[in-house]
């Protein structure tokens, strides 16, 4: 009997041990048989991939095995940025910096991808500026915005439709944009940080909800040096269930002042009369934090290697070399994690220009 020739109720054993993330990609990988064994079977609990900025390929940093990999997505030598997501799928731009950009969704872990309409919408007149892009999408629906650029623009996946802008957001900066069960969240960056919930389907606005006013001249993603408030504040929003927000937020006495300080605030949509409230403990959860992204997972059993109630940073230190911080919101304390990603570092020139590292968990959807 061949390997191929083993019988489901076996592969389906042994799948049932396999923890790691690529562990599943190789099990996959060894005939059409085996990757069929995988598609009855539930994902195990996954901690997200950090993709690093690079030249082609792309490449990944797994958080679980300290290891990074070369990752090779469809004809990805062309692809001027790739932006991660909570939905295990790539935002592909290719182009010019400043003209029109080529648009596709691309899975790194199965090799799916899905062209979206050209649109000069998307294009970046400022250094950076993909950098400033925010995205998600949903089985049917991809939406953008940027932190500098008014608009939310959204497309049908799969569908000849042009990219078009969500009429109740135009005149919004977003600085978050995430689907949840059939709803759109946005998060916009004016005085109120208002959080915008819209219905998937026809993109309706169902609610507006106000931030903390933690100070009324702080901006979300931008720095802020008043006589007033010496410090730089941004916010970033999550959706941890369909009746519950939390929102982070995040202080440093100066830019390059180090590690900054957390604070986490939560809002119970099913109440009537909605409040954010400061909370010290998430519980068994863990948050994952970016440039701008932002999600938490579950965290499992002693042997897990994230920590319960703590934030993990993707940081991008001195000289292209990135790292993972840890802070710790009981304790109240920063560190800094060791591993392979403080080792990697880009040889020569980024060839689109810098951006940051962004996390992505990955999925088989």
């Amino acid at each position: 009997m061949g390997w191929s020739e083993l019988p489901p109720d076996l592969l389906a054993t042994i799948a049932g041990t396999l923890t790691e993330f690529t562990d599943h990609i190789r099990f996959r990988s060894v005939c059409s048989r085996w990757r069929s064994a995988l598609r009855s079977l539930p994902l195990p609990p996954q901690l997200p991939f950090l993709l690093l900025p690079s030249n082609y390929p792309s490449r990944f940093y797994s958080f679980s095995e300290d290891r990074i990999y070369p990752v090779r997505t469809s004809d990805d030598s062309t692809i001027s940025f790739l932006l991660g997501s909570v939905s295990g799928w790539l935002l592909a731009l290719k182009g010019q910096i400043h003209g029109v950009f080529t648009v596709s969704v691309v899975n790194p872990f199965t090799g799916a991808s899905a062209d979206l309409p050209e649109s000069n919408m998307l294009r970046c007149t400022y250094p950076g500026g993909a950098d400033a892009l925010v995205w998600d999408r949903s089985a049917s629906i991809a939406a953008v915005g940027s932190t500098y650029r008014r608009g939310v623009f959204y497309c049908c996946i799969g569908k000849p439709h042009d990219w078009k802008q969500i009429e109740s957001l135009r005149t919004i900066n977003a600085v978050s944009v995430t689907f949840h069960k059939s709803k759109l969240y946005v998060m916009n960056s004016s005085i109120l940080h208002q959080t915008f919930i819209l219905d998937e389907t026809t993109l309706e606005k169902l609610l507006v909800i106000n931030s903390p006013l933690f100070r009324s001249y702080t901006t979300p993603h931008l720095f802020v040096n008043s006589p007033l408030f010496r410090s730089y504040t941004t916010l970033h929003l999550f959706v941890s269930s369909e009746e519950s927000l939390l929102l982070l937020k995040s202080d440093k006495a100066s830019q390059n002042s180090g590690s900054p300080v957390y604070k986490v605030y939560h809002m119970d949509l099913k109440k009537e009369v909605k409040k954010w409230r400061k909370v010290k403990d998430i519980g068994d959860r863990a948050i994952f934090l970016d440039k701008i992204r932002c999600f938490s997972v579950e965290v499992g059993d002693e042997r897990s290697k994230v920590r319960r109630n703590c934030i993990y940073t993707a940081v991008e230190g001195n000289n292209r070399i990135y790292s993972v911080s840890v802070f710790d919101l009981g304790k109240r304390e920063p560190a800094k994690l060791d591993g392979e990603v403080s080792k990697f570092r880009v040889e020569g020139e980024l060839e689109f220009g810098e951006v940051s590292p962004t996390w992505i968990m990955p999925s088989f959807r």
